[in-house]
């Protein structure tokens, strides 16, 4: 198989885990509040609470939760193959846990 299927098909089930089930997590889940301060915002002092660019937060998020990722991957396929590395290491842990985990990261964080 071809591997721009492969990422084809991993960013479509990224998307929709991302448009959907965190939606769901986020909604009935942790039922947030969108009009939550979080105390950079509630207990601002310029000093130890300072309220970050919602861009360097993510960015910071996204390599901590991605860190492991360049190494598990491969070594889930030279062990198993690349389908399993597929499904196991990228597909699922896009669905199940990245997408919900980044929006409720990013939400309280900013």
């Amino acid at each position: 198989m071809n591997g721009i299927y492969l990422a084809l098909i991993g960013f479509v089930v990224f998307f929709f885990g991302y448009r959907f089930y965190s939606k769901y997590i986020a909604e009935k889940v942790y039922k947030l509040d969108p009009n939550f301060k979080t105390p950079a915002h509630e207990y601002k002092d310029g000093v130890d609470f300072v309220p970050t660019n919602k861009f360097v937060l993510w960015g910071h998020h996204f390599t901590s939760v991605a860190g492991a990722a360049p190494i598990v991957g491969p070594a889930i396929a030279v062990y198993w193959g690349w389908l399993p590395a597929f499904f196991m290491g990228y597909s699922w842990y896009c669905f199940c846990c990245r997408c919900a985990r980044f929006r409720y990261i990013i939400f309280v964080s900013t």
